[in-house]
């Protein structure tokens, strides 16, 4: 409860009883009432004036015998006599004691700037610190005290002085801000939070809508960044003399970035002066949970940084890679969504070095392919994405230059558990392109295992290495004329197993070739299963084919229906061993063969001090055979030759008939 107050101001005389017959005026502040009086009124709304002096009878003042309040707007001074006119009291200003004027002026102290400042706050009535109002306001720096935010007016000028405050930057809900120029993050620790349908809008072409340069810890979260096609970067972060360390992008829009014809941009970029051999490099990059879209060149492009991340990340219809980190270290590339990107969805380019790109989802993707990994890359890992309607290869981990710097070659890369299928109407384009340079840069330790490839034209190109394992993949439903499963071109010590493919290739299935004079060279193919090789109604396909020279092993395959085993061209030394299936012709034809253990042959045979000893019904009359070879007759009877012996080296060289039994 409140305790009860009387409704009417009173006076008292000089001789403290209440003052009868009195006189009462009121005045400008700091002058005589009676010479400088102020209209005051018998109503607060002001429209009785009260005439002067004004009376009082028992200590009141009387309005028509009845006592009353006068009101007036602002300070006044006050002049009261007692019925002969002498000087009861004179007040110069009512501010030194009216309550009404203290009310009043705290009002307006508090309506002020300093307002807050006045009003205390407490988080927690028990345990918080007291603090101002004022100093918890500005724990957020809105931008509503800075910009117009209708979308429409040029906000260029106070969202810049907006991003010169540091604290908590708060882009409030529905604040659209237009800009005709680049807006400059100016300081490090800039931390700006966007709230729902907060977004910036370009209304001039610029390089970027938003730049920091040479500053860290930079943390932009919520903004939706629409590039109007005026600008072909969102947002610019770049190391020039210093080595900025930390941005975060999370939970932004970033969309319509201007064409790039030079590819050297994104609707988010990062890169640093002087490239690869600049003093400086970006640190700490993380662009996570963003939605990236329409993009008239990359979506993310971020060169000459180290520790990179793109984490869960959705694009969609970019003009070139999706999302792409190049001459940069540490780099995850982790949980995307990708779709419509015309040359790949996501990749590594040019010399990066310890990478991860795995878990994402790409859909219609692929110029170059849907996942790229170019020019010079090691140490990585490609593993348990689901790439979908790949408009070329499913994946391609390309070249290095013999005097490229850092590398001088693509190495120590692992590729599996992914799926990639192919979109309808891919018919030249394998499943996966591996290939490093010539002139002594093979590409070293590459292992690619339990992939699946559906619908290409092939399962696996790989070129110019070394050391490599591909092992166990699976190969369905291939399309287009000269199907395969594996193409190897100058490969060495490398091994293909484990493979299988439920579709009839219709040109040799596992393929060893030459290029520029050079073989491949102890190669295993071994444990693979195929469906057939050469077609269904003829198998006039080997289902392994190998150029020139060098020495192989091919064994404990299995195949549906293949013309051959194995067929060399050259003079390649092969083991052949264990394979076994349906056959339309010979086990194998060409090469230097040591054959042993094969199903549906009668080429198998012994090696004995150097010297081939195989079986047959006749003298070989294919392959390659030296002095000293032996056939042994496998219909032998009486009055037929026990074999026969090569005497002239040859293809097939010359054969006489042993003697008869």
């Amino acid at each position: 409860m409140l305790p009860v107050e009387t409704p009417f101001k009173t006076y008292t005389g000089l001789d403290g009883k209440p003052l009868d017959n009195g006189y009462v005026y009121f005045g400008q502040p700091d002058q005589d009432p009676i010479a400088h009086p102020v209209t005051v009124y018998w109503d607060a709304a002001g429209t009785l004036p009260a005439a002067q002096p004004l009376r009082t009878v028992n200590g009141y003042i009387m309005n028509s015998g009845t006592p009353a309040n006068v009101f007036y707007e602002g300070a006044y001074s006050e002049l009261v006599q007692d019925s002969k006119a002498r000087q009861v009291f004179y007040s110069r200003t009512s501010d030194e004691f009216s309550i009404a004027t203290a009310v009043s002026n705290f009002i307006a102290t508090l309506e002020g700037a300093e307002g807050p400042a006045e009003i205390g706050f407490t988080a927690d009535l028990l345990d918080a610190k007291k603090r101002t109002l004022l100093d918890k306001a500005r724990d957020r720096i809105s931008i509503k005290d800075y910009v117009v935010g209708d979308g429409v007016a040029d906000d260029t000028a106070g969202l810049t002085k907006f991003f010169s405050k540091k604290g908590n930057l708060i882009w409030d809900a529905g604040v659209v801000c237009a800009i005709a120029s680049q807006i400059v993050v100016p300081h490090s620790d800039f931390q700006l939070t966007a709230e729902a349908g907060a977004k910036i809008v370009a209304t001039a072409p610029m390089q970027s809508m938003l730049l920091a340069k040479d500053k860290s810890r930079v943390f932009i979260y919520g903004l939706d960044f629409d590039c109007a096609n005026k600008t072909q970067i969102g947002m610019y972060f770049r190391a020039d003399v210093d080595n900025p360390d930390g941005l975060d992008v999370f939970g932004c829009t970033l969309s319509n970035s201007s064409a790039d014809p030079t590819l050297q941009y994104g609707l988010v970029c990062v890169d640093a002066v002087g490239g690869a051999g600049g003093a400086y490099k970006p640190r700490n990059i993380r662009v996570n949970g963003n939605y990236l879209r329409n993009a008239g060149t990359h979506g993310c492009l971020i060169a000459y940084a180290d520790r990179v991340e793109f984490h869960n990340n959705w694009v969609d219809t970019v003009a070139n890679h999706g999302m792409e980190a190049v001459q940069s270290t540490n780099v995850t590339i982790l949980g995307n969504k990708v779709r419509n990107c015309t040359v790949s969805g996501l990749g590594v380019g040019t010399n990066v070095k310890n990478f991860l790109i795995a878990d994402n989802l790409i859909d219609n993707c692929g110029g170059d392919a849907s996942i790229t990994i170019e020019h010079n890359d090691a140490h990585g890992s490609v593993h348990d994405n689901i790439v979908t309607n790949c408009r070329t290869t499913g994946l391609n981990f390309s070249f290095g230059t013999p005097t490229a710097s850092p590398f001088d070659k693509i190495q120590r890369v692992t590729i599996h558990d992914n799926y990639f299928q192919a979109a309808p109407g891919i018919t030249v384009y394998a499943g996966m392109n591996i290939y490093s340079s010539t002139g002594g840069a093979e590409g070293v330790a590459i292992h690619a295992h339990n992939n699946t490839f559906v619908g290409f034209n092939g399962g696996m190109t790989a070129a110019y290495l070394k050391h490599c394992i591909f092992k166990d993949n699976i190969v369905t439903d291939l399309t287009g004329t000269n199907t395969f499963v594996a193409k190897l071109t100058y490969v060495t010590n490398s091994e293909v197993s484990g493979w299988k493919c439920d579709t009839d290739t219709s040109d040799h299935a596992f393929q060893l070739l030459d290029y520029a004079g050079q073989s491949c060279d102890r190669c295993t193919i071994s444990g693979n299963t195929i469906l057939a090789s050469g077609g269904a109604s003829g198998a006039n396909k080997a289902m392994v084919y190998i150029e020139g020279n060098g020495g192989h092993t091919v064994s404990g395959n299995r195949t549906g229906g293949s013309k051959h085993y194995l067929l060399c061209t050259g003079n390649a030394a092969v083991l052949l061993n264990g394979n076994d299936g349906n056959l339309s012709s010979t086990p194998y034809s060409g090469g230097i063969v040591t054959a042993t253990n094969n199903g549906n042959s009668t080429q198998d045979f012994a090696l004995v001090a150097g010297r081939r000893i195989t079986m047959g019904t006749s003298a070989p009359t294919t392959g390659t055979w030296v002095r000293g070879d032996r056939c042994l007759n496998i219909d032998s009877a009486v009055g037929a030759p026990t074999g026969w012996d090569c005497t002239v080296a040859g293809s097939p060289g010359t054969w006489v008939a042993q003697s008869n039994l």
